[in-house]
């Protein structure tokens, strides 16, 4: 399994870093969730994406999951 960390001050340059991993990767489209929290992530709510990370992917072999911060 691969995992990429994005970070950068510049959000539309880090959501097209992401697109581009997620087309080399040929992840499909069912396979991508975006989270937006309105406020900081506690412990609980990285528990749950540890949970969606161990998920099977429903299309393809391989998953993306995308933590929008502003």
């Amino acid at each position: 399994m691969n995992t990429f960390l994005i970070s950068s001050r510049n959000l539309q340059k880090a959501l097209e870093k992401a697109q581009g991993i997620i087309k080399e990767n040929k992840i499909d489209k069912f396979d991508i969730e975006l989270l937006e929290p309105i406020q900081a992530l506690g412990i609980e709510d990285v528990r749950n994406i540890q949970k969606k990370i161990f998920l099977k992917p429903f299309r393809g072999d391989k998953k993306a999951l995308i933590i929008k911060l502003n």
